[in-house]
């Protein structure tokens, strides 16, 4: 068992552990999405994200009158074909590498 006696060591952990969360956010930023349509490949980086949100309707006392994720687009900026995923928490991962973001909301 390996415990840190002092400040350098800790150091060297903190800077390690920065340079895998580091690597970690290029493989986030530089991963691929593939359009079914062309086949062109766009780099997650360079890509605008569309994020829908649908309405519930209020009910009963104390029920709905809220907002719900919805599917997620993602346009191919070669054809313009709009793609469709449903929520999935895998997704959430890459949300902040996106070149853009953007809400659409339905009622």
């Amino acid at each position: 068992m390996n415990i840190i006696t002092d400040n350098t060591d800790y150091e060297k952990l903190e800077k390690k552990l920065q340079k895998i969360k580091n690597k970690i956010v290029e493989g986030y930023k530089t991963a691929t999405i593939t359009c079914a349509r062309c086949g062109e490949e766009h780099i997650v980086g360079e890509s605008e994200y569309i994020q829908t949100y649908w309405y519930e309707e209020p009910y009963g006392c104390s029920g709905g009158a809220e907002w719900h994720k919805g599917e997620i687009k993602f346009k191919c900026m070669n054809c313009e074909h709009t793609h469709r995923a449903y929520h999935h928490p895998e997704l959430d991962k890459y949300v902040g590498y996106f070149k853009g973001f953007t809400g659409e909301y339905r009622n």
